[in-house]
C-alpha cells in the first residue's frame, strides 16, 4: 500500500512539472506567454470575440463564431474580471492546453502506458500544437468511456453524457465526434451483453446527462437573446464551413505527381521524408490499426487493452476527418494527439520486445522513432524559440496597449504602434471599422468594433453570407476599411479573390489613402 501511494505521489509531481514546463514554453502553439508574435488569426479572433462583447455585442447574433458559447465566454468572463490583454488569451489557450496534459495522463495510466511513453508523450504535448481544451475535452469523454470498459456504473455514463454536452458547446465538431463514439460504444456494449437491462440503463442516464446540459444552455442563450443566431450559425458552420464541403483552395496533396522520375537515391529519400508523404503515413497508420483490431476482433482475440486503444483510434480517424476537409499541417496537428498516444504505447511494447531479443520489433521501433522525430523536425522552427525564455522574462517591453508583457518581434511592436497612433488620431472608439483581410487582432489592438458581424471574412464562403456582409457594409459605411495585401491568405487565397461583392464594393466606394507598415488604409469616398 505504502508502495503504491509513492507511485501515485511520483505520478502527481511529474504531471506538476510537466504542466509548468508547458505554461513556461507554451504547449497550445508551441508560444509562451512572455514571448512569440502574437496569432492575428487564432489568437486575434478570441480576442476580438471577448472584446465585442464587453462593448455589448451578444455572441452568434452580432458576431459571427465558429466555436462553440463555452470556448469564448470565459474568456469574456475574465476581460470583465482582469484587463483585457493578448497575454491573458495566450494563458487562457495554454490553460486549456495544460487540461488537456493532466487529462491525457490520467488516460495513460488507464491504458496502463509505461513511464518512457508517458514522458515521451509529454514531450510532444509540450513542444507540438496538438492539444486545446477541444481535443482535452474529447479525451476526456474518451477516459469515462474507459472506465465504463471495466464498470457499469450509471454515474459513469450520466458523467459522460454531460461531458459530451460540454465538449459540443466548446467544439461542434469534436460534440459530435464524441457522441457519435459515446453511442456506438454504449450500443456495442448493449448488442454483445447478457445484461441488457445494465446497459440499456447506462445509455439513458448517458442521455439525461446530454438534456441535462442542453436544457441549462437553452434557458442561458434564451435569456440572453442569442439561442436562435447559435442555432443557425453553428448549423452553418457543421454542413457549410466544415469538414469536405469547405469551398477551399487546397486538396490532399498528389505525391503521385511528386514521384520521383530518376532513380537517383537521393532524390527518393527526399521524397520520402517530404511533408507532403507524412500527411500520407500519418493515414495510412490510422488505416493499418484499424485493420488489425478489426481482424482481432473478427478472430475474437481482442483483449481489454485492444478495446481502449481502439476507442483512442476512432476519435483519431475522426479528427482526421477533420483535416481532409482542410488539409493544412495546422489541421494535420489538430488531429494528432490521439495517435501519437497510441504509437507511444506500441514504442513502449516495441522496445521491450526487442531489448529482450524479439529483433522482429527492432523495425517497428525505428519506424515509430522515425514518425516522431520527422514531427518534431516539421515543428522545428517553434521549437527553436524556446531559446527565447529567458532573455523574454528579463528584458523591458515597451508593447502597445491591449498587448500585455509579451516579448514581441519590434517589427510586429511597430505595426501595432502605427496603427493605433492612425486610428487614435483619426477616429473614435464608437466609430466602427472593417478588415478585408483576415486579421481580427486589430479589432482587439485599436479597440475598434467590427461594421459586420464578420472578424474572419473568409468565413463567409456562401453567397448568402458574403451578400449580408455587403448589406452591413452599406449600412454601417465604417469610415476606414482596412486591408493588407501581404497578410497570410487561408487556403491561399486573398479575400479580394474570395469576396468579389465585398472587394467590388470596398475598391469602388473607398480610396486607398496611405499605408501604415504594408496595411492599406482606404477611406469612405463620401467623408
Amino acid at each position: 500500500m505504502d508502495i503504491i501511494k509513492a507511485q501515485k505521489k511520483i505520478i502527481f509531481f511529474e504531471i506538476v512539472i510537466f504542466c509548468i514546463l508547458a505554461f513556461m514554453v507554451g504547449s497550445a502553439q508551441t508560444l509562451s506567454p512572455f514571448f512569440g508574435d502574437i496569432n492575428v488569426i487564432d489568437e486575434g479572433q478570441f480576442a476580438a470575440w471577448a472584446n465585442q462583447m464587453l462593448h455589448g455585442k451578444l455572441m452568434f447574433r452580432d458576431i459571427y463564431i465558429t466555436y462553440g458559447p463555452l470556448f469564448v465566454y470565459p474568456l469574456y468572463l475574465l476581460f470583465k474580471l482582469f484587463s483585457p490583454s493578448v497575454f491573458l488569451v495566450r494563458i487562457y489557450i495554454i490553460l486549456g492546453s495544460i487540461f488537456g496534459i493532466i487529462v491525457t495522463n490520467i488516460l495513460m495510466l488507464e491504458i496502463g502506458l509505461k513511464r518512457v511513453g508517458r514522458y515521451l508523450m509529454n514531450i510532444m504535448l509540450i513542444l507540438l500544437p496538438i492539444m486545446i481544451l477541444r481535443q482535452a475535452l474529447g479525451f476526456l469523454i474518451l477516459y469515462f468511456l474507459i472506465l465504463s470498459i471495466r464498470s457499469n456504473s450509471k454515474l459513469i455514463a450520466f458523467a459522460t453524457g454531460i461531458f459530451n454536452g460540454l465538449a459540443f458547446l466548446v467544439s461542434p465538431e469534436i460534440g459530435i465526434f464524441t457522441i457519435l463514439l459515446t453511442y456506438f460504444y454504449y450500443i456495442v456494449k448493449i448488442f454483445y451483453s447478457k445484461s441488457k437491462t445494465v446497459h440499456i440503463l447506462q445509455i439513458t442516464k448517458l442521455s439525461l446527462g446530454l438534456v441535462l446540459v442542453a436544457l441549462v444552455f437553452i434557458f442561458w442563450a434564451g435569456v440572453e437573446g442569442w439561442l436562435s443566431g447559435y442555432l443557425s450559425v453553428t448549423k452553418q458552420v457543421l454542413t457549410d464551413f466544415s469538414g469536405i464541403n469547405t469551398p477551399n483552395g487546397q486538396n490532399l496533396p498528389d505525391i503521385f505527381n511528386q514521384i520521383p522520375k530518376s532513380i537517383k537515391l537521393v532524390a527518393w529519400i527526399k521524397f520520402l521524408l517530404s511533408k507532403n508523404m507524412f500527411i500520407y503515413y500519418t493515414l495510412m497508420i490510422n488505416v493499418y490499426l484499424l485493420l488489425i483490431y478489426t481482424l482481432k476482433l473478427i478472430l475474437k482475440k481482442i483483449t481489454a487493452t485492444d478495446i481502449k486503444l481502439s476507442l483512442i483510434l476512432f476519435y483519431s480517424l475522426f479528427l482526421f476527418y477533420s483535416f481532409v476537409g482542410r488539409p493544412d499541417f495546422p489541421h494535420l496537428f489538430f488531429g494528432l494527439a490521439p495517435l501519437l498516444l497510441i504509437l507511444s504505447y506500441y514504442f513502449v511494447k516495441s522496445f521491450n520486445e526487442f531489448t529482450t531479443g524479439k529483433k522482429i520489433y527492432l523495425f517497428s521501433t525505428l519506424l515509430i522513432m522515425f514518425f516522431i522525430a520527422r514531427l518534431l523536425y516539421i515543428n522545428n522552427p517553434q521549437i527553436k524559440n524556446i531559446a527565447k525564455l529567458p532573455h523574454a522574462l528579463t528584458v523591458n517591453k515597451a508593447n502597445p496597449g491591449y498587448i500585455g508583457p509579451i516579448l514581441i518581434s519590434q517589427k510586429q511592436e511597430k505595426y501595432f504602434k502605427d496603427l493605433k497612433a492612425y486610428f487614435t488620431v483619426n477616429t473614435t472608439p464608437k466609430d466602427d471599422l472593417f478588415i478585408l483581410s483576415d486579421e481580427p487582432v486589430l479589432y482587439f489592438i485599436l479597440n475598434r468594433d467590427d461594421a459586420t458581424i464578420y472578424d474572419l471574412p473568409y468565413i463567409a464562403d456562401l453567397k448568402s453570407m458574403r451578400e449580408k456582409m455587403l448589406s452591413e457594409l452599406k449600412t454601417a459605411k465604417p469610415k476606414y476599411i482596412l486591408y493588407n495585401k501581404h497578410a497570410w491568405a487561408v487556403d491561399e487565397i486573398n479575400n479580394v479573390v474570395r469576396l468579389p461583392e465585398i472587394s467590388n464594393y470596398i475598391f469602388g466606394n473607398y480610396t486607398l489613402i496611405t499605408t501604415i507598415d504594408g496595411e492599406g488604409v482606404y477611406k469612405f469616398n463620401n467623408e
